[in-house]
């Protein structure tokens, strides 16, 4: 029988007085310290941990409240630059900037560790989310590599090497973010798909174990890609049930923990506990995965933090009801 439990999957969004306290600073029309702010994004982080910590969460995730997008944050390693421009990102109302690969990548300074809070993650059970080297490929502009297998290679190795610098005690999940490999305009192209292995090979040696490594995809169906994923040496799958039906994954063979977005993270519908027990239920009688995590199917920074917070209320809920009727 399979193991319950539930997890966030991306981005949570900022809280009204967080957003207003941003803007303030950001164009200057209050007196908003830098001081006053970290604290500010301080003090809701240890919330969202606190309440994740609380109400059983199987892996308790750093929210990433500073990440204004999915690349920010890294733009300080060596050999990367932000574009000046926006780039609307996948089919959502939100705009990223594009990472510009000018130079050999490399750890400059630890720009992840300044964008998480991974000192208040609870020991055993901390996580985070980071782009996956595809979707890094597939989304950046690569001025130097030339060669998609030598650019997420690379990527791999930085990433894997900012993240061994960080408590190991308390980081123990990380999930790559992998939207590209199932949006229909990005999907890899002959012989991607191969490199894309290599480059997880490249991320997993390189934290050396003790790290459960997800690859979570949303923005499509993964079920041309799902016996790939499940040779990869990873522990979970993610896949986006808002774009993906039961039936289309049936006869693949689950050897990987599933993460099971079936919490549309984009619409303000309030699943009700039943209908999530109940898709619950559907997934483990036709593809058997040994573990599900119950989640969003992606980021839920699209929604008013109110609404976000009520839906994984509802998430918490259903995962008590399953664990409860699976003896755990």
């Amino acid at each position: 029988m399979a193991r319950f439990g539930c997890v966030i999957t991306g981005i949570h969004p900022r809280s009204e007085g967080l957003v207003r306290l941003t803007r303030a600073y950001e164009l200057g029309t209050e007196r908003v310290t830098a001081a006053a702010l970290e604290r500010a994004f301080r003090e809701e982080s240890k919330r969202l941990i606190s309440y994740q910590w609380s109400r059983g969460f199987t892996v308790v995730m750093d929210p990433s409240l500073k990440w204004k997008d999915h690349f920010r944050p890294l733009s300080s390693l060596r050999g990367l630059e932000v574009g000046a421009g926006y780039t609307r990102w996948f089919t959502t109302n939100t705009f990223y900037k594009k990472p510009l690969v000018v130079g050999e990548l490399g750890v400059g300074g630890n720009p992840l560790g300044a964008s998480w809070y991974i000192s208040m993650l609870p020991e055993g059970r901390g996580g985070v989310f980071l782009p996956g080297p595809y979707t890094f490929y597939r989304l950046c502009e690569d001025r130097f590599y030339g060669d998609p297998l030598r650019l997420m290679k690379g990527y791999a190795s930085v990433i894997s090497s900012l993240l061994g610098a960080l408590d190991s005690r308390r980081l123990v999940y990380v999930q790559l973010s992998e939207p590209a490999l199932t949006f229909e305009a990005t999907k890899p192209r002959r012989g991607e798909l191969e490199m894309y292995g290599e480059a997880v090979k490249v991320l997993v040696e390189g934290l050396g174990g003790g790290v459960r490594i997800s690859v979570h995809t949303f923005f499509g169906s993964p079920a041309e890609l799902l016996p790939f994923l499940m040779r990869l040496p990873i522990d979970y799958v993610g896949v986006d049930f808002v774009r993906t039906s039961i039936s289309e994954l049936e006869g693949v063979r689950f050897t990987k923990g599933l993460i099971c977005g079936f919490v549309d993270a984009e619409s303000s519908y309030m699943e009700s506990v039943d209908e999530i027990t109940a898709f619950a239920g559907e997934v483990v009688e036709a593809l058997a995965p040994p573990e599900v995590l119950m989640a969003p199917n992606m980021d839920l920074r699209y929604l008013p933090a109110s609404i976000a917070e009520a839906k994984l209320e509802r998430l918490v809920e259903a995962s008590r009801v399953l664990m409860r009727g699976s003896g755990e």
